[in-house]
């Protein structure tokens, strides 16, 4: 037994551990080695060293605990959910008190001769271990010759980045929801999809301002190996289109007429799609969400037509009635003197003539106003009423549940069928980035300027304060998302540059990538999403689009 449980020379494990007291527990005795050569026996990569954070917890973690100056022994008994053979005999033996997560994924690699080694993470109660044994023992104020049970799990590997997509202008939305092609949208009005290793497959134009959200619709039994990109901006409208990705996943194209979805009196700052992909909500800056049934938009090329004719309609009559010289508006310019300039409300006229909501309108109407038209609805279109600012971030519990972000301090959850509000939760900042965990439970957002992740279950029922809150970035976080298969991992972005990956089961992220570099300041990533559970994928106003690719296997835990 002895045999089996010592670490062997290449590990600088001593073989010949101390003869354990008749009774107790085997006792591993672990020479202390440079870090490089402990992470690569650990499976951890020797390639990339440590990070801040990590360097941090081993220097803390190798001093040792006791005043007595003697080597302080902790019994663990290590457990997992992983297939049979990933599992160790559940018998507890004693270890040094000062191991790390990186000492004992190098017992378990040894104990399973896993070759090349494997790196795990280490669970205690619930929380990753990021200390020495000891040192989470003294906190948790749990006495050292007790048994410890420790759950091991895969380890999230670094991500590397894998490829690039280009844009004009800011990378402000992107979506990775559908396995065959991801989506951005992008302050240059377009919005495109690229393959999972970054060959751009479509640009769809349509937009007439800066596009800031998009998703994918799933695939209905009818879509084949399409799916429809929805997108929404600046200039008020969703769009829609029908997009069909070839086998090979190598080039796409727009099949059939895209689709408008006409309402909103704002810009358009998210959208989602709904889990099977029927309908999508989007949000904006007129303080309403809608919920649209994918076939209810209007014809683009139509209403596009419509438009561009009412505009030159109204431009034409301007000219045959206009003065010979400009229509004059009395004013004071700087100097106290009459100004004038012109007048020409074509745009305005234009909206008038279609009978579309003049998205200024949103911003001069006085708010006693704000109530008094009901709007006609057609069938198919939910709006959902209660905030008191911009809808910022729109997210789906289910097909029957709908959350919404706002500036005014506020997550709401709606009856996506009848529009009535369900739940409400006071938040302590303006949200930007809302996020719900698959099959619903735990809500992640972000916003206001506390560079924080903040999460929410809504089971727990409380209206005020945040469950948890996650603490590492530097600016503003402004997006979440969840990986896909995982109750704990998700990842954030922030205008400090940076992707960072988290567990919620510990305090510290797991990688933080510097995906959109440049000077303080101008760093700023703007998006993020998972591709798939070992994707992750980020836009900023760098323009581009970073694909980077996660060695996750504990996407299920």
């Amino acid at each position: 037994r002895a045999a089996a449980l010592s670490l062997d020379a290449a590990s600088r494990v001593n073989r010949a551990h101390r003869p354990s007291r008749e009774g107790s527990a085997p006792v591993f005795r672990v020479v202390p080695v440079r870090a490089k050569v402990e992470r690569r026996a650990a499976g951890f990569p020797s390639a990339n060293p440590p990070s801040r954070n990590a360097a941090d917890e081993a220097r803390a973690s190798s001093k040792n605990m006791g005043s007595t100056g003697e080597e302080t022994q902790i019994t663990c008994k290590f457990v997992t959910r992983l297939p049979e053979k990933y599992r160790i005999s559940p018998t507890p033996f004693a270890v040094p008190g000062k191991l790390t997560r990186y000492g004992l994924s190098e017992v378990i690699n040894h104990l399973l001769a896993l070759d090349p080694p494997k790196p795990f993470d280490f669970l205690v109660d619930g929380e990753l271990v990021r200390t020495s044994l000891e040192k989470l023992l003294l906190r948790k104020g749990v006495s050292a010759e007790s048994t410890l049970e420790v759950e091991y799990i895969p380890a999230v590997g670094p991500p590397s980045e894998e490829a690039t997509g280009k844009h004009d202008d800011w990378v402000a939305g992107v979506c990775g929801s559908w396995g065959g092609a991801i989506a951005t949208a992008s302050y240059d009005g377009t919005t495109r999809l690229y393959s999972p290793k970054g060959k751009h497959l479509v640009t769809l134009d349509g937009h007439a301002q800066p596009v800031v959200a998009v998703t994918l619709l799933p695939p209905t039994e009818d879509d084949g190996n399409g799916c429809v990109v929805v997108s929404g901006g600046h200039d008020c409208v969703v769009r829609a289109w029908d997009v069909v990705v070839d086998a090979k996943g190598d080039s796409a194209k727009h099949v059939g007429s895209s689709r408008v979805f006409v309402g909103h009196e704002g810009t358009i700052t998210s959208v989602a799609a709904s889990p099977d992909g029927v309908c999508f909500a989007s949000g904006s800056y007129d303080k309403t969400a809608r919920v649209w049934a994918r076939t209810v938009g209007a014809d683009a090329k139509t209403h596009d037509d419509e438009i561009e004719a009412a505009r030159e309609a109204r431009a034409a009559e301007w000219k045959a009635t206009a003065p010979s010289s400009s229509k004059r508006r009395k004013g004071k310019d700087g100097d106290g003197e009459d100004a004038v300039s012109d007048v020409r409300p074509l745009e305005r006229s234009v909206f008038e003539a279609l009978g579309i909501p003049d998205p200024n309108d949103a911003k001069k109407k006085p708010a006693e106003e704000e109530d008094e038209e009901e709007e006609e609805l057609p069938a198919g279109v939910v709006v959902l009423r209660g905030h008191t600012d911009a809808v910022t971030a729109v997210a789906w519990e289910s097909v029957d549940v709908v959350w919404t972000g706002s500036m005014d301090h506020s997550l709401k959850s709606f009856d996506a069928d009848a529009g009535t509000c369900v739940q409400t939760y006071a938040a302590p900042k303006c949200v930007m980035g809302l996020a719900v965990r698959a099959g619903g439970g735990m809500l992640a957002w972000c916003g206001g300027g506390d560079r924080m992740v903040h999460f929410w279950d809504p089971r727990v029922g409380n209206a005020t304060g945040a469950t948890t809150s996650l603490a590492s970035h530097t600016e503003m976080v402004v997006s979440v998302a969840w990986c896909p298969g995982s109750e704990y991992q998700l990842a954030s972005t922030a205008y400090d540059g940076n992707v960072k990956l988290w567990d919620i089961r510990g305090k510290l992220p797991l990688h933080t990538v510097k995906a959109h570099p440049g000077k303080p300041h101008t760093a700023r990533a703007l998006c993020v999403d998972y591709h798939g559970p070992n994707r992750v994928v980020s836009g900023g106003i760098d323009g581009r689009l970073r694909i980077f690719k996660v060695d996750n296997e504990d996407r299920a835990s």
